[in-house]
């Protein structure tokens, strides 16, 4: 998708996989029970989609769909700001840090939605 759309001016690239990912989630939502193969598969590709579309913030690598690599590499920032006082590695792991809180918020409010609804 990015070298197709790469040349479009009114929209980024990323704006389209966005896009296609909201609506193919979207419609999960309503595959019925039989069809939960159907719906692994969908969530998994849009997983894919995310993960290759969306790899950096502020120049950091980050993993948009999990945390364990984030916690460990804001966990390795903050060392290095410790021992060579680098503000820029203090950056880096307030970065690191506020996407695994926020990671952590959606997860607590997804788990108390859910769990309202069933």
């Amino acid at each position: 998708m990015r070298g197709f759309f790469r040349q479009m001016q009114k929209i980024h690239w990323r704006q389209l996989v966005l896009g296609a990912e909201i609506i193919l989630l979207f419609g999960v939502g309503f595959l019925p029970q039989f069809l939960n193969i159907t719906a692994n598969v969908t969530v998994s590709f849009v997983c894919a989609l995310q993960v290759q579309a969306f790899r950096k913030i502020k120049g950091s690598i980050y993993a948009s769909i999990m945390c364990i690599g984030d916690i460990r590499s804001g966990a390795e920032a903050f060392c290095r700001c410790c021992v060579t006082r680098n503000k820029n590695d203090l950056r880096k792991f307030f970065s690191y840090l506020g996407i695994v809180l926020l990671f952590g918020a959606g997860a607590c409010a997804e788990k108390r939605l859910s769990g309202s609804l069933a």
